[in-house]
């Protein structure tokens, strides 16, 4: 009898590339659920992580963005926001210089999220009561510079929750 080991991966769903969903995008109970989505930047001076939908009854535990290609951009601030609409900041105000302070471009490997600064300037902060999702819903990261000229770069989103 020969003794090898198998890795197991359960998912309901698993796309490699542009976007992850690890333990299916309606979410495993009781457990921790990823959503990762890697973006480019293509137009109108920031990087917007378009839906990551989230099911319904689930507490969002934490919300990762990181740098994974230089941001290209003149000196300024480059900060983050989180909103259930495109662009949008119900769910986390807009912090503009979460990842860091004023400079030119943003270099690979700095970020920020729920739980540290991860390398930027300071950590998010949930609006009150804005933690736990009711229904199923859309959550959109976005990253921004006040220079308002961003012409390059990349991000790693990341949304973490436990449905209930």
């Amino acid at each position: 009898m020969s003794s090898e080991s198998f890795n197991v991966i359960q998912a309901e769903h698993l796309q490699v590339n542009s976007k992850t969903i690890l333990n299916g995008s309606s979410g495993n109970k009781g457990v921790p659920n990823v959503i990762t989505k890697n973006v480019t930047y293509s137009a109108d001076n920031d990087i917007r992580s378009g839906a990551m939908r989230v099911p319904a009854n689930s507490i969002i535990t934490n919300i990762i963005v990181l740098v994974t290609t230089e941001l290209t951009h003149g000196s300024g601030t480059t900060g983050t926001k989180v909103g259930t609409t495109a662009n949008g900041d119900e769910i986390i105000a807009i912090v503009a210089d979460s990842i860091q302070t004023a400079a030119v471009n943003t270099a690979k490997g700095r970020g920020t999220s729920i739980t540290s600064s991860l390398g930027g300037n300071a950590a998010m902060v949930f609006k009150a009561g804005k933690a736990y999702v009711e229904t199923a819903t859309d959550i959109h990261i976005t990253v921004d510079n006040s220079a308002g000229d961003m012409s390059a770069g990349a991000i790693q989103f990341v949304v973490e929750y436990i449905k209930l």
